[in-house]
Order: C-alpha cells, then sequence, then structure tokens
C-alpha cells in the first residue's frame, strides 16, 4: 500500500473517531433528574421550527436542560413517527420553573401542571451474562460481530459506567484472502471498534430496550468481543459494534421503574398535622422545634409529584427543602404508559429530519 493510501485511511479512521467523540460529549447527564414538563408536539412545520429553534437557545443557556419526546412507533420502517409530546426535563421542581420562565421569555408557553416522570429501566437482576451478535451480508462485502458484556447495576447517583474487560487484541478478522495479513488495517480497526463499543455502551444505555427510557446507575463491561468483514470499512466497526450490544440488551429481563424520593423540609407543625401526605408516606421521622418541626421521609415520585407545588409555592408553611432520588421500584401500573421515549440529543439534527421528512410528504 502507498504512503498516500495509507495516510488517507489513517485521516479516515480519524474522522469516525472524532464523529464519536462529539456524539459521546452529547450523551445526556440524567442520572439524577427525575421530573420533567410536557408541551403538545407542534402540529405544523413553522410552529415546530419555532418551538426547536427556541429549545436551541435554551439549551445554549441552560445546559443541564435535557429534551425528550414521547412517540407512537408501530414498528413499521415506512410510517413516520407519530410524535405527541415535546419533555423539558430538569434536575428538579425549581429548574423546571426556571424553565418555564426562560421559555415564555421566548414567547413558547408550558404549564407547571403538565408534569412528567422521568421512569428509569433496570434489570429485573442485579447482573447479568449477555451476548449479542450482528451479521450482514451484501455483495461488496460482509459483516459479523459478537459481543459478551457483563452488566451491572449501580447504587443510586453513580450513573453510566463502561469497561473493556478483554485482553485478547486479535479481534478483528477479515475474510478475504487479499487482506489477512493487512495489520495495519487490523490495528487501526481495533482502534477504531473499542471506541465503538466505549460510545455505544453509553448510548444504549441512554435509550434503553423496552420503552426507551434510559438504564441509569449501570455498568457494561466488555468481556469478549470480535468484529470480522471481507474489507476493511470504516462504518462496519460502528455498526458491528452497536448493533451487537443492543442485541445482548435485548437478550435480558427488564422492568420499568420510578423513583422512590428522600425529602426532607421544615414546616410548621400546624401544617404538618393538617396535611394528609405525611401520613401516607413511608420512613417517616420528625423532629419538633417550638412551632415548626424538621420532617424527612421516603415517597414514590407518583405520591408527591402534586404536592411539589405546594411545597416550593407555600414559603410561609414550607421551606428547606432538600429532594433526592433514593431508589428505584418497578413500576406497579403500567398500563398508562404506552408511549415510547426518546432523548433527543441534537436538536439541530432533528429538526433538519424533520423538515426534509415534510419535503418528502409533499
Amino acid at each position: 500500500m502507498s504512503e498516500s493510501k495509507r495516510t488517507d485511511r489513517f485521516d479516515t479512521m480519524m474522522k469516525y473517531v472524532d464523529y464519536l467523540d462529539e456524539r459521546k460529549k452529547l450523551v445526556p447527564d440524567v442520572k439524577s433528574k427525575y421530573i420533567g414538563v410536557t408541551m403538545l408536539f407542534p402540529q405544523t412545520s413553522q410552529l415546530r421550527n419555532k418551538v426547536l429553534e427556541r429549545i436551541e437557545k435554551l439549551k445554549a443557556y441552560d445546559q443541564d436542560v435535557c429534551i425528550a419526546v414521547y412517540f407512537k412507533d408501530d414498528g413499521n420502517w415506512y410510517d413516520p413517527v407519530e410524535y405527541k409530546n415535546i419533555i423539558f426535563i430538569g434536575n428538579d421542581y425549581p429548574h423546571l420553573k426556571r424553565i418555564i420562565d426562560y421559555m415564555a421569555g421566548e414567547e413558547i408557553e408550558l404549564n407547571i401542571n403538565d408534569t412528567c416522570i422521568l421512569y428509569k429501566e433496570r434489570l429485573v437482576e442485579g447482573t447479568r451474562h449477555l451476548k449479542g451478535n450482528h451479521s450482514c451480508m451484501t455483495s461488496l462485502n460482509d459483516l459479523f460481530s459478537r459481543v459478551e458484556i457483563q452488566l451491572d447495576m449501580l447504587e443510586v447517583g453513580m450513573g453510566y459506567d463502561y469497561e473493556n474487560k478483554q485482553v485478547n487484541e486479535e479481534l478483528i478478522h477479515f475474510t478475504h484472502s487479499d487482506r489477512e495479513g493487512d495489520e495495519e488495517g487490523k490495528k487501526l480497526g481495533y482502534q477504531l471498534f473499542t471506541r465503538s463499543l466505549d460510545y455505544f455502551s453509553r448510548e444504549v444505555l441512554t435509550k434503553g430496550v423496552l420503552l426507551g427510557y434510559p438504564v441509569v446507575d449501570s455498568k457494561i463491561e466488555v468481556i469478549n468481543a470480535s468484529c470480522t468483514m471481507t474489507f476493511h470499512r470504516e462504518y462496519y466497526y460502528l455498526t458491528g459494534a452497536h448493533a451487537s450490544l443492543k442485541s445482548a440488551m435485548k437478550t435480558a429481563e427488564w422492568q420499568l421503574c420510578e423513583p422512590v424520593m428522600e425529602i426532607r423540609l421544615t414546616c410548621r407543625n400546624r401544617y404538618f398535622e393538617r396535611n394528609s401526605l405525611f401520613r401516607e408516606v413511608e420512613n417517616l421521622q420528625v423532629s419538633e422545634e417550638r412551632d415548626e418541626c424538621r420532617v424527612t421521609f421516603t415517597a414514590k415520585i407518583s405520591a408527591v409529584i402534586d404536592y411539589l407545588e405546594e411545597f416550593y409555592q407555600n414559603s410561609e408553611d414550607v421551606s428547606d427543602i432538600h429532594i433526592r432520588i433514593d431508589r428505584y421500584v418497578p413500576l406497579e401500573d403500567t398500563a398508562h404508559v404506552v408511549d415510547r421515549f426518546a432523548v433527543q440529543y441534537d436538536i439541530t439534527k432533528w429538526k433538519d429530519a424533520l423538515n426534509e421528512e415534510d419535503e418528502r410528504k409533499e
């Protein structure tokens, strides 16, 4: 191989590496998020583009905001996705209020009463050993990839983690007789394939398996993997890593969970005595001092979500509020959770795709 072709191949690989690095920066941090506010998805392209442009400004202003959607998907590739709601996910209730105020200044109205819970997907068992594979055969090139991973559920708040424990570097194989000895191609492929496993491990955890809710507080350990193709093709390493990991994740048993919150606040004694919520929560601890008391308890987010506005707006009776996720429990009633969920990483790319879909319909 000539020096110029060798340089071109290296430069092409680095473009894919840069692409993966940029995509990794877009993966949202949702490990501590549990609540969002929704708006109906705009039904006209003009209004939709206006909303998405304002969302781009919001994300530039506040990088802690995460944007997601509820949508209906019949699984038919030829039918366009039917988006139902846009979700503005914040860190907590006060953050949602700031998001609403900002969007109001951009002439987009959100209602704090339209709150929703950010569910999470969790393994039915705490640790699973999973295997997945992918194959694709064309007239020009064939692809066979596989992964063997261990998926662990971590402590609440740990987020996502990834580790490549594979010690054998013979991951890449070429089946064409002229390319079996392409050691340089194998080295480049090794770098790109392992980088792809790193990125797509985080992506599959963010996008979930059941309905698209994130698999937070989890770690993927790659125990074994390989990628075989006829010729060295950079995008095949990305495809092989992504498809194999998705295949492995689908072999596990999943459940939809909701957060159980630990809430600490100070309130007046009279407020505590007349509020029925405190008689329905778990692990209630009360420390009284004169005419006020310090209250700590745990409760499912679904049980307290309607009280959040009262807690934060009733400054006369309630103060010093601290809320955090304590643990996750399986969702008892899943009948109402019918729409799929998806985080939108790149608003500009999403907007362009929607506009292209409109053009195809015309």
